[in-house]
């Protein structure tokens, strides 16, 4: 609906077929504003991620953001100069997931100057798989395990303690789970019940100190076509200038260095 509160039911549901277009990005236009939809091909899945894409959208998330506190509600996680602010909202779509693609959404030199927020809009059908897997937090230099393993038992090849299993956690509408830089995660291979898509409002938040956004944008610098800085002002991302001087080169006619671009930050993005 917008607010970021619509449970996406049944055959009318905005997100179905999200994942399953060739095109790498799409535009939507809603009475919402736009959004901008962007497929990552480097992983096992039919994951998009569909961005609020012009200060109208933007608006009306933050202004979901703004209703939910969570500005107060992470000040004294968030290290800021006046108040944790918004960088982008959108929604997490993907109706299958074939394997583990593990990762951390931030640089480790990030901590906690920005946050990731992910709560479902339902309570979906399929619950025994397609949640979320994450790695228990290790000490510095440990291995982390790759698999189910049972939590502290021993290796009998090696003799030594095998690394901690992997955990899991479940979706749950009404409830959120928030995440920083030290997080390494991946969907939970899984589909939804009869291809159901599932679907997951994402915020990324953190600090309003401009000093720290070189390696905040390490991450959100390819997630959308806009995002907000830390200083308030909302720009175009990497993305979004690699797509602007691509389409520059095509109406000049040129396959040059825009093209080259976009390709280079797609490829940032699949890894």
């Amino acid at each position: 609906d917008g607010d970021g509160d619509g449970d996406g039911d049944g055959d009318h549901s905005p997100f179905a077929g999200v994942g399953d277009s060739a095109e790498p990005y799409t535009e939507v236009a809603t009475p919402a504003g736009n959004f901008f939809t962007q497929r990552v091909s480097g992983w096992r899945s039919n994951i998009a991620w569909v961005s609020v894409d012009d200060e109208h959208s933007f608006q009306r998330f933050e202004a979901l953001f703004e209703r939910l506190e969570l500005p107060q509600r992470f000040s004294s996680v968030i290290p800021h100069l006046s108040s944790p602010r918004l960088f982008s909202a959108f929604y997490v779509c993907r109706s299958w997931c074939e394997a583990h693609s593990f990762h951390t959404d931030y640089m480790r030199p990030v901590g906690l100057h920005a946050l990731t927020l992910i709560t479902p809009l339902r309570d979906y059908q399929e619950t025994d798989s397609f949640q979320l897997t994450y790695k228990p937090a290790v000490a510095s230099g440990a291995p982390q395990s790759d698999g189910y393993a049972t939590h502290g038992s021993e290796d009998a090849t090696e003799g030594r303690t095998a690394p901690p299993a992997l955990q899991r956690y479940a979706y749950k509408k009404g409830k959120a789970i928030v995440f920083g830089s030290r997080f390494e995660h991946s969907t939970e291979p899984g589909a939804g019940d009869e291809g159901e898509v599932h679907a997951y409002l994402c915020f990324t938040f953190g600090t309003d100190d401009q000093s720290k956004w070189a390696d905040i944008a390490q991450t959100l610098d390819t997630q959308s076509r806009i995002v907000q800085h830390p200083d308030g002002e909302l720009r175009l991302s990497a993305l979004g200038r690699a797509i602007e001087a691509a389409l520059r080169d095509l109406q000049r006619g040129s396959g040059g260095g825009g093209a080259e671009h976009l390709s280079s930050v797609d490829a940032h993005v699949k890894r």
